[in-house]
């Protein structure tokens, strides 16, 4: 197996390690109850460190210096069982589809979700006021 070959299969391990995760982690929330930010002002973003779509959000945020005009929590979910149980619940509560729930990266703003880097990425162009 060449090198190329073993990235691609150790991603593909990686990923199903998390989904496999996040599935447990999903299956042990009892309820569907998540303490959702009453504060419009509160912009949280869910993201995995292995995710490549979660780093063009984060290289996103450095390059427009996102983080000075607006105020992002960021909470890693691959690694920290309680940000993972939010996400789900966000998931659970706005009735995402299935294959949806726990996917990163997730924007959580306004009491609205983004899924996806190009919707996070245009509501943070939005409110930033940048290009």
């Amino acid at each position: 197996m060449n090198k190329a070959q073993k990235v691609v299969v150790g991603f593909f391990v990686v990923a199903i390690a998390m989904i496999a995760v996040l599935f447990l982690i999903s299956n042990n929330i009892t309820g569907n109850v998540v303490n959702l930010p009453a504060d419009d002002s509160s912009i949280i973003l869910y993201y995995s460190f292995t995710c490549p779509h979660c780093k063009v959000v984060e290289d996103f945020i450095k390059e427009k210096d996102i983080e000075s005009k607006l105020n992002i929590t960021q909470k890693e979910v691959s690694m920290n069982e309680e940000n993972a149980k939010e996400l789900i619940a966000i998931g659970n509560y706005y009735k995402l589809q299935k294959d949806y729930i726990g996917a990163v990266p997730l924007l959580y703003a306004n009491q609205k979700y983004y899924l996806g880097d190009v919707d996070i990425i245009n509501f943070l162009k939005e409110q930033a006021g940048v290009k």
